[in-house]
């Protein structure tokens, strides 16, 4: 997997177990990629399973060719297991303990630009 769509992936997963889940919010800014490489590793992920609920609206004119809609944008279970596998958590462990666990190994890995969104979707938790 190429490193933009395995950040993409655990960026996905960190969502997925936010306490208010929003997929949809995860995008090229808030990863800091550029919407070209944004729009390949969804591309990536898509083909290989790991995500559901992609569509692609073809453009009327060449400034807007095509148009990836992902307000419907799900992990499948393939891709919970896959992300599951590359931040080295188990599926039985708490939310929280999961979130943690992202942000201890991404320290010393490419993964470093998902630490806020980790750290941002702890504080929720222990939000009052």
């Amino acid at each position: 997997m190429h490193e933009d769509a395995k950040i993409l992936l655990v960026a996905l997963y960190i969502e997925h177990n936010s306490k208010v889940p929003r997929l949809e919010s995860i995008n090229a800014n808030v990863l800091k990629m550029d919407e070209a490489s944004f729009f390949k590793a969804i591309n990536h992920l898509n083909n290989n399973d790991l995500i559901s609920g992609v569509k692609v609206k073809l453009g009327s004119d060449d400034r807007n060719m095509v148009t990836l809609i992902i307000d419907e944008l799900e992990l499948t279970d393939f891709g919970l297991e896959k992300a599951e596998e590359l931040i080295k958590v188990c599926s039985r462990m708490s939310k929280v303990q999961k979130l943690g666990q992202i942000v201890s190994i991404a320290e010393d890995d490419s993964l470093k630009r998902v630490v806020p969104l980790a750290i941002e979707a702890m504080k929720k938790y222990s939000a009052v």
